[in-house]
């Protein structure tokens, strides 16, 4: 695939907003979190993103999950085929299953998102793990260029483990708005062990 030129690897903001009354050092930081991220072209080969909106995600995830003790790395940025710009059922979402990397969070970003539910409606995001895969308990991010500031940080905190809420302002609530969200003490201990965990998977792959 050809590549989408970024930056160089620097490791983004680890100023965390405190949430629910944590101190922004409550949690030691982690190494970063690798993030890998596939932008989708469209039919005449333009990305449906930008790099600097990638980042711009990605910073305001760090930010937000740094109460947790969890950062990413500057985004690897690659480029994802016109067919996967539109997702309209679970078969297309699954495709992504077999372009997922295992040294990384896999994020994809394409043109529009399916709720596969309601079909008539579309995501900004989702945590999905493909149901059409060999490789057991993979999971994946996808965006849409409609996403919200917070979009990345919601959808990482479910795959780092946390379900929805109903507090407002919460980063796992459909109720915030902004480029703030706050974490309350049991979600900031989950994110930390599964970051942990995702991490050590990660060696372990790298050691095989």
């Amino acid at each position: 695939m050809r590549a989408i030129l970024v930056a160089p690897l620097l490791l983004l903001g680890l100023d965390a907003r405190a949430g629910a009354g944590l101190a922004p050092a409550t949690r030691p930081a982690l190494p970063p979190l690798p993030l890998s991220v596939a932008i989708a072209v469209d039919s005449q080969g333009k990305p449906v993103a930008t790099a600097a909106w990638v980042r711009a995600q990605a910073e305001t995830a760090s930010r937000i999950l740094g109460a947790a003790g969890v950062r990413l790395s500057a985004p690897r940025i690659r480029e994802l085929p016109a067919r996967h710009a539109a997702l309209e059922t679970r078969r297309d979402r699954d495709a992504l299953g077999a372009l997922v990397r295992r040294d990384a969070i896999s994020v994809f970003v394409v043109a529009s998102l399916r709720d596969v539910d309601d079909p008539k409606h579309y995501r900004l995001g989702v945590c999905w793990r493909p149901g059409r895969t060999r490789r057991p308990g993979v999971r994946l991010i996808i965006l849409t260029p409609d996403a919200l500031a917070t979009t990345l940080a919601h959808e990482l905190g479910h795959y780092l483990g946390n379900p929805h809420t109903r507090l407002r302002g919460n980063l796992m609530s459909y109720k915030r708005a902004g480029a703030d969200a706050s974490l309350t003490p049991a979600q900031v201990r989950r994110l930390s062990a599964e970051a942990r965990r995702f991490l050590d998977e990660v060696s372990a792959a790298a050691a095989r």
